[in-house]
């Protein structure tokens, strides 16, 4: 029997955003459990007294170094056939990701469900979760890049459900790359694109980078763009198009064309969970 891993990355320090860590937990409990897994928690140093700073043009380095090494040690350990990632901030794909490019070389494709493309070097962003796919490819600027042991190649890799326009990130990069694009409307009439992609390249196994700001905010409010008392215009950045059910009918098309071994679910945002215990914390009972 195929033995899975429930990986719990509650990291926060990519998109320094502290809530992200809440938020990782959080899905781990609410998350169905199936047979044959093993829960795993990395911890990961929460000081929010201590100014996050920039080294090397990435904002935490070192301690993001520490953590991804973690990871790698557990997935090694575990040898897992398939991962479930519980996040944390999108660069939670990282270290799993590799992994099971190890595993299935190059059987293994990757989707990645964002509205952003998370293709960025550290010449345009100094937060890890916008170069995440960038160190994925191996093609980053950077120590997480070289951290990759076994890079995926670019073309193994198609977006989903992208509203952000990803051209003049790829132009960033040293090597000019071509990953096709799946747009929110071909994601719910699950075009051809995405069979031919998988049968072209003789994909076998899936992972897939689930950053929950695919979603709607409109219909999913645990994003950080569905913070209460902010308007879209203020959020400032694309937002997602997809729902739940269209997400879930999409997932269960590709599992029928390969099977899917790796689910990353990043970046939960459950506002009104957070600003409860908030509230409670300031209350004298609860001290």
């Amino acid at each position: 029997m195929n033995k899975t891993l429930r990986l719990i990355i509650p990291q926060w320090k990519g998109g320094v955003q502290s809530y992200y860590t809440f938020g990782a937990d959080v899905l781990a409990y609410i998350a169905p459990e199936g047979r044959n897994e093993k829960t795993v928690r990395i911890d990961i140093k929460t000081d929010l007294s201590k100014e996050p700073k920039e080294e090397n043009g990435i904002v935490e380095e070192t301690s993001q170094l520490q953590e991804l090494k973690k990871v790698e040690e557990v997935c090694k350990k575990e040898n897992p056939d398939k991962i479930i990632i519980f996040g944390g901030d999108c660069s939670v794909s990282q270290g799993p990701f590799d992994y099971l490019s190890e595993k299935y070389g190059d059987k293994l494709g990757i989707i990645w469900l964002d509205s952003h493309p998370d293709i960025s070097t550290t010449i345009n962003s100094n937060h890890l979760h916008e170069m995440v796919l960038t160190n994925i490819l191996g093609l980053g600027n950077n120590s997480f890049s070289k951290k990759m042991k076994n890079p995926i190649s670019p073309s193994h890799v198609i977006y989903a459900g992208l509203v952000e326009n990803p051209e003049i990130k790829f132009n960033s990069l040293d090597s000019p790359i071509d990953i096709p694009i799946i747009s929110p409307e071909e994601v719910i009439n699950k075009d051809e694109k995405i069979s031919n992609w998988i049968k072209d390249r003789k994909i076998e196994k899936i992972c897939v980078h689930f950053d929950l700001d695919v979603l709607s905010p409109e219909g999913f409010r645990s994003l950080t763009s569905s913070k209460p008392f902010q308007t879209v215009e203020e959020y400032g950045a694309a937002v997602g198009k997809l729902n739940l059910v269209e997400i879930v009918s999409f997932l269960n098309y590709v599992n029928d064309k390969a099977e899917i071994v790796g689910l990353s679910i990043a970046e939960f945002v459950p506002w009104d969970l957070i600003n409860l215990r908030n509230a409670m914390e300031d209350l004298p009972i609860f001290q």
